[in-house]
């Protein structure tokens, strides 16, 4: 498996878990829209190459709008390899570049499957969204989408937030082929901006900012997937930490202006650092805009990339990591100051979401994920979050969960 292969929905626990790729059954043909960099010359990947996405149109002309950031961690800088690879290195993949990106894109033929909880076009998994026009962005820049620097550093451009800047323009004043025909303006009355992983926190990060792109009139509700990564300085099993290498990443690329404003200066109000809004439980009492979580206690990725996992494996050092996920999701959801976080909180031995976590199991009173989104999306005042129940790993049969997502 390579880089650009990840297995997202399996409790491997590889550094490739970072790219959000899953089993799907669906088939959603899209087609490639470069960035013109004559338009939007900051617009570019690491190595240079345009951003771009992918657009797939509605078979019933929706006028609603699914966007979703694609996943796959963060580069380092120097000659740092751990956990995510080199920025040099990545300008010469999919991660980094689009040069070798494919005019059309099918979102349902292997190894194209895409972790995507917004994706389906099955209605009985995806009853919401089936048959929206879909957007998925693809991530070049290594820093979750938030860089703008006006020169290359190294003779790397970080520059995911001006990537974010040009699409947006594209999408809200109609500069976009729908399905490849003649480019049209289209008024969006309903936007779900989603996000797996790194592309999961790219939401919390860029949710409000997206927000405000559209009319204010258009509904726009965030769902970030596997992206609440905990503030967490320590690892069991390496020298390094996840906490050090973003905030060096944070302060080192000038991300300050990328993520959002209002936590920074929330942040610098306080005395604190401005890179702790790099991270969810930092940015999320500050989101203004409709968002509903969905993330696991015991998220696969965190717990050997973050904890650091031993073998023979700690059962009770995992639990104790899941239980500080926990506290720092409540701590957040219950600072938020707009009363806007809803959300799906399940225990499974997962990084991010499939479509039968989606659509099937776990469920938490009565209800799976799928249902429990599209009742927030239809009474956004109601924000409840659905907790599952006080399982620890090993978990046993009673958790509900998927075959192979009980534990490691």
């Amino acid at each position: 498996m390579t880089a650009q292969l990840l297995v997202c929905n399996t409790p491997i626990l590889i550094f490739l878990f970072f790219l959000s790729l899953v089993d799907r059954n669906y088939s959603l043909p899209s087609t490639l829209r470069l960035l013109p960099l004559s338009k939007y010359p900051n617009g570019r990947c690491l190595d240079g190459s345009p951003g771009g996405y992918y657009f797939s149109k509605s078979p019933t002309n929706s006028t609603s709008l699914y966007i979703h950031h694609q996943g796959g961690g963060w580069c380092q800088l120097g000659d740092e390899t751990w956990p995510n690879d080199r920025c040099i290195d990545r300008a010469n993949t999919s991660l980094g570049s689009t040069l070798n990106a494919s005019a059309t894109f099918d979102w349902g033929v292997p190894p194209n499957e895409v972790g995507c909880a917004g994706c389906s076009d099955d209605p009985a998994v995806n009853p919401l969204m089936h048959d929206w026009n879909k957007v998925y962005v693809l991530y070049c820049d290594g820093t979750t989408y938030a860089s703008s620097n006006e020169e290359p550093f190294d003779g790397l451009f970080f520059n995911g937030k001006d990537i974010l800047e040009g699409i947006a323009d594209e999408l809200v004043n109609g500069d976009f082929a729908m399905g490849g025909g003649a480019r049209e303006e289209v008024a969006f009355e309903e936007v779900v901006v989603g996000g797996s992983s790194a592309g999961g926190l790219a939401v919390y990060l860029h949710l409000d900012w997206w927000a405000a792109q559209f009319s204010p009139s258009t509904l726009v509700v965030g769902l970030p997937d596997g992206g609440f990564f905990r503030d967490f300085p320590f690892n069991n099993t390496a020298d390094t930490s996840y906490d050090t290498d973003l905030r060096t990443v944070f302060d080192s690329r000038n991300l300050a202006s990328g993520v959002n404003e209002k936590c920074v200066e929330g942040r610098v109000s306080e005395g604190a650092r401005p890179s702790d809004c790099y991270f969810a439980n930092a940015s999320l009492p500050f989101i203004e805009t409709p968002i509903f979580v969905v993330q696991t206690v015991y998220d696969s990725w965190q717990l050997q990339w973050e904890n650091g996992m031993s073998k023979p494996v700690d059962y009770p050092d995992l639990n104790e990591y899941g239980s500080g996920l926990e506290s720092d999701m409540i701590e957040a959801i219950n600072s938020n100051r707009n009363n806007v976080v809803a959300g799906f909180i399940d225990r499974c031995y997962h990084h991010c979401t499939t479509d039968d976590l989606w659509a099937k199991t776990p469920t938490i009173l009565g209800k799976t994920a799928n249902i429990a989104f599209s009742e927030f999306f239809h009474d956004i005042n109601k924000t409840v979050v659905y907790w599952q129940a006080d399982y620890t790993l090993p978990l046993g049969d009673e958790a509900g969960c998927p075959v192979g997502m009980n534990g490691p």
